[in-house]
């Protein structure tokens, strides 16, 4: 999560102007951000709500069952 939180901050910032308030609302976008293991946003309630990919691990090794989502579709 630190690494998203660096990246979100950074993509938020790049629009900010020192000596203005941050952009707090931004941190609720619902499309969400990429992150490192794929999408994630904040919900009303500030829960972080991601959209992970999902494994199937047999006979020692991991298969990609469902690859995480670029976005929410909703």
């Amino acid at each position: 999560i630190g690494y998203d939180s660096v990246l979100l901050t950074v993509r938020i910032a790049r629009d900010w102007r020192p000596g203005t308030p941050f952009p707090v609302g931004r941190l609720r976008d619902g499309d969400g951000y990429a992150g490192i293991d794929g999408a994630f946003r904040f919900g009303r309630d500030s829960v972080a709500e991601r959209a992970l990919e999902v494994k199937e691990i047999r006979g020692g090794t991991t298969t990609v069952v469902s690859p995480a989502p670029a976005g929410f579709g909703d």
